[in-house]
């Protein structure tokens, strides 16, 4: 639903859970149908609606994706780079464990 005090789409849940949710999850998703029909997964907020990921380990290219409904594969990678959690990141890391501070 559409916000009346900032215009944003929001999720839409009576009362004031709606406006508690993003504290209760970790992720909320904006899923936009686009020109043409084309479908996008959104993770980051913008100023038409409210979405957000913790998962701060997440590259830029997966806070906003093309989904493709009849690629499976597409949305079960993504969930699997959440689950990964931040360890992900520190694998692709160049810098060798030992030489981080403590």
């Amino acid at each position: 639903m559409e916000d009346q005090e900032t215009g944003k789409m929001r999720p839409f849940l009576q009362g004031s859970l709606g406006r508690q949710l993003p504290y209760f999850c970790d992720n909320i998703a904006y899923l936009r149908i686009g020109k043409n029909g084309r479908r996008f997964l959104h993770l980051n907020t913008s100023s038409e609606f409210e979405a957000k990921t913790r998962a701060w380990w997440l590259p830029p290219e997966a806070r906003k994706i093309e989904i493709d409904f009849d690629n499976t594969k597409q949305l079960s990678e993504l969930f699997a780079l959440i689950a990964a959690g931040p360890e992900s990141v520190s694998k692709r890391s160049t810098k060798p464990s030992s030489t981080r501070s403590k």
